[in-house]
């Protein structure tokens, strides 16, 4: 993955430390947040007018009406953008040196890159239909690779249009309501040879609460977490986070995490991921299994428990 180079202009920035986790301010973004740009950094743009309370987007559980695993194929895979509608004639290939990417889950959340900024939407879907809600996002300024600011405000836009949807071996069309394709996606591939982590977006299903006790992740809350490029990032329940993972053989340290500031007003997701990120930072090691992925810190103690979908 390329990540954009830290903007070296002066920027007026404040944080907030609170239960070990890095809030970012809603008043500007740090320079060094940029080095995360296509992961995560900055605040959350709601629509005007509203806030986090008035958006809906904490209700619980994450969406309402959740979808049936295995009915839609463009579920549980990340797409990464080819192409794009920028209003002209043609379609415009994705700029060098960026990354745009999309994953839908079946609890009715879509998140991932806009190549500059950390970006998720509600929708609903069908086997051939689609409706992407206005995207949440956050709030960073990237000025390189040329083009990337244009490009992630096209694509932005372009979600909004989706309509309809066509699945073509690995690649995904995302077409508007004249059948027109706004978006063109290939399907995102690890090599064969990386390491087991590596290979997987994986998917919380329990953890270590406040008493020692494993105990399983509530039905409906979404937690997800990815390793790549030395970060792991993902959604934990509200919030997206990202944060400075390195791996060496089956040793691992993840340091502390940035993430979004959305307040969750359900109780039990607060909480979960109040912990989770809590939970990330204690992790020493990992204990690959077949479809499975525990952390566990250097008494041996498990952590967290992933598992993968099909």
């Amino acid at each position: 993955m390329t990540t954009a180079p830290p903007d070296r202009t002066h920027q007026r920035y404040q944080k907030e430390r609170c239960r070990g986790v890095t809030r970012l301010s809603k008043c500007a973004i740090p320079a060094v947040l940029l080095v995360f740009a296509v992961l995560l950094s900055g605040c959350i743009t709601h629509p005007p007018g509203t806030g986090p309370e008035e958006s809906g987007w904490n209700s619980s559980p994450v969406t309402p009406t959740p979808i049936q695993e295995g009915t839609l194929p463009i579920s549980g895979i990340t797409w990464v953008l080819v192409s794009y509608d920028s209003g002209r004639l043609a379609k415009e290939s994705i700029v060098p040196g960026s990354v745009v990417t999309a994953r839908f889950e079946r609890e009715g959340v879509m998140y991932g890159s806009s190549g500059c900024n950390r970006y998720w939407a509600r929708y609903e879907a069908s086997p051939s239909k689609v409706s992407i809600d206005a995207p949440q996002r956050t709030n960073a300024v990237c000025n390189t690779p040329s083009g990337v600011h244009s490009q992630e405000s096209m694509y932005l836009l372009d979600l909004g249009k989706a309509s309809t949807y066509r699945v073509d071996g690995d690649f995904l069309s995302l077409l508007d309501g004249n059948g027109r394709a706004v978006l063109l996606f290939g399907k995102e591939t690890a090599p064969e040879d990386s390491a087991h982590i590596l290979q997987e977006t994986w998917y919380l299903t329990a953890l270590r609460d406040d008493q020692g006790f494993i105990v399983n992740s509530p039905e409906g809350v979404l937690v997800t977490a990815r390793f790549l490029d030395e970060t792991v990032s993902g959604f934990a329940g509200c919030n997206c986070y990202v944060a400075p993972a390195y791996i060496r053989s089956a040793a691992i340290r993840i340091e502390t995490p940035l993430a979004t500031d959305t307040w969750c007003r359900n109780e039990t997701v607060r909480n979960q991921e109040r912990l989770y990120l809590i939970r990330i930072q204690e992790v020493d090691a990992y204990v690959p299994g077949d479809n499975s992925l525990i952390l566990v810190n250097g008494q041996g103690e498990t952590l967290l428990v992933f598992g993968t979908r099909t």
